[in-house]
């Protein structure tokens, strides 16, 4: 019984954005497995990708525990797809389209067992509604919860697992 109610409240876990409208799935606990340290993934493939980590590293030292807000963009209050739309404009220089259903659209497909730093991870929480955040190496992602705020998760965590949908690469 203990297991089945864990994995209950895992499925209900996560941080949201409809793609059919703006449109807040509810406030939901998060699924276990957080990743509780600020502490930079040690494997990487490239100077490059060294440099990227270190910059939205230090994007999450900030933003570490904002609170969600849907539709917002800013450490008081962000959204999933503001997060990664504000991390990419503050730590390279770079804008993107403001709405998950529009990342997606970026870059090219990327499989999954070929992510690297940067790369952006994409989530079917439901039917209408899905999520993003920031690949970061090592299986883990920074992402803005409906429950944690901004935080680093795992892939392979049992709710985020079963949600995956696609990752994009920008670069």
């Amino acid at each position: 019984m203990r297991i089945l109610l864990l994995l209950g409240l895992a499925m209900l876990a996560g941080c949201s954005n409809n793609m059919i409208a703006l449109d807040d799935a509810g406030s939901k606990p998060m699924a276990t497995n957080e990743v509780s340290s600020v502490e930079a993934p040690v494997k990487t493939t490239s100077a490059k990708e060294k440099k990227t980590l270190s910059k939205f590293m230090v994007q999450y030292k900030v933003w570490q525990g904002a609170p969600y807000k849907l539709g917002g963009t800013s450490v008081s209050g962000v959204d999933c797809s503001g997060f990664v739309y504000r991390a990419y404009q503050d730590q390279l220089n770079r804008t993107l389209p403001r709405t998950t259903a529009q990342q997606v659209l970026l870059g090219k497909k990327v499989n999954k067992s070929k992510l690297r730093i940067g790369d952006l991870v994409f989530f079917k929480t439901s039917f209408k509604v899905r999520h993003v955040g920031i690949y970061i190496g090592d299986g883990k992602f920074m992402h803005a919860s409906t429950s944690k705020g901004v935080t680093i998760s795992y892939l392979d965590n049992v709710y985020w697992a079963s949600k995956y949908w696609t990752a994009r690469r920008l670069s």
